[in-house]
């Protein structure tokens, strides 16, 4: 945050408060997903559309990412996400861990 609000370097300024903006959107999103687990116990039914879990009662507007770009609710598979156009795409995502430690540990010199 810190650097965020730093005047030393526009581009590192920008870009820090580009990757919160990402880390306060992949919270957002996270408190969604919530919604969408009780939109399910509630209806028994998965949701289709954020208006139908607004009109269940769950949301009372359009939820919106920090750059005021509605989320994606994809209705097939129940993920959400940041539209492609929005100032936050591609949102970051855990690396993938290297093949060699998905398998067994190596072992221990002796």
């Amino acid at each position: 945050m810190q650097i965020g609000q730093s005047q030393e370097s526009e581009w590192l300024r920008q870009t820090s408060q580009l990757r919160l903006a990402q880390l306060d959107a992949l919270d957002q999103i996270d408190a969604l997903r919530a919604l969408l687990v009780e939109f399910t116990r509630r209806t028994g039914q998965s949701a289709a559309s954020w208006e139908q879990i607004g009109a269940a009662g769950l949301l009372r507007q359009l939820p919106v990412d920090p750059t005021g770009t509605p989320y994606v609710l994809d209705a097939a598979t129940g993920n959400i996400s940041v539209r492609s156009d929005s100032p936050l795409s591609p949102l970051p995502t855990e690396p993938v861990a290297a093949p060699e430690l998905g398998g067994a540990a190596p072992p221990l010199p002796r």
